[in-house]
C-alpha cells in the first residue's frame, strides 16, 4: 500500500513532521533562548516607559520558562507602573514561590500592597524581606512610614 493510498483511507490527510525532532536538552535550550530574548525586549520597553509592551514581553518570557522567578517579578514592576496592583501582587507572589530569596519580588509585593491600601501587610512583607541575607529595605520601610503618617493625618483631619 502506498503512502497516497494510506492517506486516502485516513480521510486524505497526510501529516508530515514540522522539522527534525529535538532532544529534551535542545528544547530546553530553545525555550531558554526565547525567554531571554523576550526578557531583553521587555527590558527595552520598560526602560523606554512602554509598560504594557514590557508586561507583554515578560508574559512571553514566563510562557517560555515558567520556572524563572525573574520574569514574573519583572512583569510585576511593569504592572505597578500601569496601576494594576492586584495583578502585580499576584506576579510578585508567583516569583516568591519560585524564589523566596528574591528581594525585588518582596519589594514589588509590598509596593502592590501599598497601592491596594494594605499597609500592614506591606510592612510585614518588608520586615520579612529584611531578614534575607544582604537585604536593605530601609528606604522602602521609610516610604511606608511616610504613607502611614499621611493616612493618620488624613484620618485625623477628617475627624475634626
Amino acid at each position: 500500500e502506498s503512502e497516497a493510498e494510506s492517506a486516502e483511507e485516513d480521510g486524505g490527510m497526510q501529516v508530515e513532521p514540522a522539522g527534525p525532532l529535538l532532544s529534551p536538552e535542545e528544547l530546553q535550550s530553545e525555550s531558554k533562548a526565547k525567554s531571554e530574548a523576550s526578557k531583553a525586549n521587555g527590558n527595552a520597553h520598560f526602560k523606554a516607559g512602554r509598560w504594557a509592551e514590557a508586561a507583554a514581553q515578560y508574559q512571553l518570557a514566563m510562557a517560555a520558562d515558567p520556572s524563572n522567578a525573574t520574569f514574573p517579578c519583572n512583569r510585576a514592576a511593569a504592572l505597578l507602573h500601569l496601576g494594576k496592583a492586584a495583578d502585580a501582587l499576584a506576579d510578585a507572589q508567583v516569583a516568591l514561590v519560585l524564589d523566596p530569596s528574591l528581594l525585588k519580588a518582596h519589594v514589588r509585593a509590598a509596593k502592590a500592597m501599598c497601592q491596594l491600601g494594605r499597609f500592614s501587610e506591606a510592612r510585614r512583607q518588608l520586615e520579612g524581606a529584611a531578614t534575607l541575607e544582604g537585604a536593605a529595605v530601609g528606604p522602602e520601610l521609610a516610604a511606608l512610614d511616610g504613607l502611614e503618617a499621611l493616612l493618620r493625618n488624613g484620618k485625623a483631619a477628617l475627624a475634626r
